[in-house]
């Protein structure tokens, strides 16, 4: 007869399908009864996205890192995903919608060699802005020394002193893991990733973002402006959105 005190745990350390769960109720995801391996559904575009994507950093994979380790593994990594931990980026906040558009032609036309971009409405709860634009880079060294160019540039474009710095990872990390200052890979993180990945048939694509779904992106913007009470939406509609009060002043 079996009498192991560490039976569960054992069992526990390798069960990945109970973590990814949700993923699997949705059906994005399917246990493979052939190979045994989580594997993806479909390779769909997010249509549920903020941000559009100028261009793609092609090598971050922030699919798999954040949306997968970070989402559902965060407990067994210790820091961010290794990864993650070569990201930085320069955080442009623009004031209003009309700034936020305007700085889609920014970044196509951005002189300095990055290797991605992207720009949006910010939907995340933690983050104190409504607008951002994030311009990619893979190491401290770089992003500082393009600094001062793209602050000096972007605000010569929008003819307005905005808020331009730089900052490491993402917020949720530095929500969920503190300083990133004093994220330090753990020594069993690198086994405990490629065994994570080793249970998934994923297959990274990274292809231009469709005109069609930035089109759908940027309507989102300018209907979130107007619930958020940013009054320059009527700049890029024809058709307010919101509806004009009667107004009983007293006399």
């Amino acid at each position: 007869m079996q009498n192991d005190k560490f039976y569960y745990q054992a069992n526990d350390n390798l069960d990945v399908i109970s973590r990814v769960e949700p993923l699997l109720a949705n059906r994005s995801w399917y246990v493979n009864a052939k190979t045994g391996l989580i594997t993806q559904t479909f390779m769909g575009a997010d249509i549920t996205t903020p941000w559009v994507y100028v261009k793609h950093a092609s090598r971050l994979d922030c699919f798999w890192w954040k949306g997968i380790l970070f989402n559902f593994f965060s407990d067994v990594l210790g820091t961010p995903p290794i990864g993650c931990h070569s990201c930085w980026k320069i955080v442009i906040r623009p004031k209003n919608v009309v700034q936020l558009a305007s700085l889609e032609r920014y970044l196509e036309g951005l002189k300095f060699k990055v290797p991605g971009c992207k720009l949006g409405c910010e939907q995340r709860p933690k983050v104190n802005a409504l607008y951002g634009a994030y311009v990619y880079f893979y190491s401290q060294e770089v992003a500082l020394t393009a600094l001062p160019s793209i602050r000096s540039s972007v605000r010569t474009f929008l003819n307005d002193d905005i808020d331009v710095f730089l900052k490491r990872g993402c917020t949720e990390y530095e929500e969920h893991w503190g300083d990133p200052d004093m994220w330090a890979i753990h020594p069993s993180q690198q086994k405990n990733e490629d065994f994570i990945r080793s249970c998934f048939a994923y297959e990274r694509i990274n292809p231009p973002m469709p005109e069609i779904l930035k089109a759908k992106v940027r309507k989102l913007w300018v209907r979130k402006a107007c619930e958020h009470g940013d009054k320059e939406y009527r700049n890029l509609t024809e058709m307010p959105f919101h509806v004009e009060y009667k107004r009983y002043e007293d006399v």
